[in-house]
């Protein structure tokens, strides 16, 4: 076995990287990665600390306006929609090992410093400590496979991939982060994001929002080392999408677009199913800021949102002309025995409330102690112990399983709460006759659909649920144009 001998840093930071000429086995997706093959030179292993190492414009009959002139500053989300910077997706942290394969060549760099070349075929192994990022940039058009403590990861991931070790007294343990540029990015998020299977102008309002989204969020995960996650946190991203699907062609269609407000990326929050009407943007914990353009719109051809309970039980009860009556998500109905509630109190009142030590004791009574437009904004638990409220989307934590905390089985926030009785007054059963599914702020990814498909563009969705917004797209030069892409 060949040693490399390099500078050493500090013995007390190990990392191993190994470099293997391998192929690496199966995947979920078999097509990910290239079968396993025997070696076809002898490993090499480094044991020395030092590396423990044409734009198709949108429909122009929008009521959306757009912006004729752009500010002479240049500010920080535009140099990103430009391409003349790239994001920084965290893919995983806190782990112990993990390993990389690239389909074709690639180049390895510490904290910057070219190191060598690597071909097609090593497989690249981190675990332990480092001192030092190693970040490893792809050939144009190639794509990293990536297995996380020996399992597969899902996705293929273009541009450069970048390790290193963080430690302190939170999580500790390797971060991974790819970089790649906003339209990469957005290509990836469009496919995962919502269905394939919808008309083009709702994929191509997906891909504008997604895009405006990431600007919005830069400063999301910076004490991470990142800009963005890769999760439900911020948007799901798997990598490259399909090369010749419909979400590929969205984005690049839109490429370089995004909507605003007051000259700066729109906070463009998106959900499945709306039921007929979205919420507010108070109804998210994490908008702590008051945005016009988050307001709770009616998502039908005709009507008003319905107030009252009798004006919402009756809505509830009707498939109205909703554009998200497509929806099988748009009416749903779920109950829970009066002991079942009680387990859902017990198990996540205290974590809902930041309070792990909370005993609320039994549930005497729920209901709905406040409504903002159609939905639910207090939901008021007496229990034997105390009374509680909960406030906007965090109502639905309540009612998941223990162990599938992201699970809801309250999905939305519109619905009418009923309660049976026995004999002497005590209730034996909540029902909950709602519509929709998820936070319903934002756009409303059924009703974009519904929309398409009535013939809207995707700037009619997008004005639609961000009033007052405008489209922007940032202008480059012919020599950017081919330098960025």
């Amino acid at each position: 076995m060949t040693r490399l001998r390099l500078r050493p840093i500090d013995p007390l930071i190990p990392l191993v990287v190994v470099l293997l000429a391998l192929g690496l086995g199966g995947t979920e997706n078999e097509a990910e990665m290239p079968p396993e093959q025997p070696p076809t030179a002898a490993p090499v292993t480094i044991s020395d600390p030092f590396i423990s190492l044409p734009s198709a414009s949108l429909r122009e009959n929008s009521q959306l306006s757009t912006l004729n002139s752009q500010p002479a500053a240049l500010p920080l989300w535009r140099e990103y929609l430009s391409g003349k910077r790239d994001l920084r997706v965290g893919l995983v942290k806190g782990v112990s090992k993990l390993s990389l394969y690239c389909e074709g060549d690639f180049q390895i760099f510490v904290d910057g410093a070219f190191l060598r070349d690597g071909n097609q075929g090593e497989y690249i192994t981190f675990s332990g400590e480092m001192k030092e990022s190693v970040t490893l940039a792809a050939e144009e058009g190639e794509v990293w496979t990536v297995r996380i403590d020996g399992r597969p990861f899902p996705g293929r991931y273009p541009g450069k991939m970048e390790v290193f070790y963080a430690g302190g007294n939170g999580e500790t343990g390797l971060t991974l982060l790819n970089e790649v540029s906003v339209e990469e990015y957005v290509a990836g998020v469009a496919e995962k994001e919502m269905p394939s299977s919808f008309s083009l102008e709702a994929l191509r309002a997906q891909s504008i929002a997604a895009r405006s989204y990431a600007l919005s969020y830069l400063d999301r995960h910076e004490d991470d080392g990142f800009d963005l996650c890769a999760g439900t946190h911020c948007q799901v991203y798997r990598g490259k999408p399909d090369t010749f699907g419909p979400a590929q062609a969205a984005a690049f269609s839109t490429r370089r677009q995004i909507i605003v407000y007051e000259g700066q990326p729109v906070r463009t929050f998106y959900h499945s199913t709306c039921g007929g009407a979205t919420a507010d943007g108070l109804f998210l914990a994490e908008n702590s800021t008051n945005r016009a353009y988050l307001c709770g719109v009616l998502d039908a051809k005709a009507g008003a949102i319905p107030s009252g309970e009798k004006d919402i039980s009756r809505f509830l009860s009707e498939r109205s002309s909703g554009y998200c009556s497509i929806s099988p998500k748009y009416r749903w109905q779920v109950s829970f025995t009066a002991r079942e509630v009680d387990g859902f109190i017990q198990a996540n009142l205290g974590q809902v409330l930041g309070q792990p030590w909370l005993r609320p004791g039994r549930v005497k009574s729920l209901r709905v102690g406040r409504r903002h437009g159609a939905r639910a904004e207090v939901l008021e638990i007496d229990c034997e112990y105390g009374r509680y409220s909960l406030q906007g989307n965090t109502m639905r934590w309540l009612f998941h399983d223990a162990g599938d905390k992201f699970a809801s089985r309250l999905m939305s926030t519109l619905f009418s709460l009923g309660v049976q009785r026995d004999g002497s007054g005590e209730p034996t059963r909540y029902v909950f006759t709602g519509g929709g599914w998820g936070h319903g702020v934002g756009m409303c990814q059924w009703g974009a659909e519904g929309r398409a498909r009535a013939g809207a563009s995707a700037t009619d969705i997008l004005s639609a649920y961000f009033p007052g917004t405008e489209l922007w797209t940032e202008k480059v030069s012919e020599e950017s144009e081919d330098t960025n892409e």
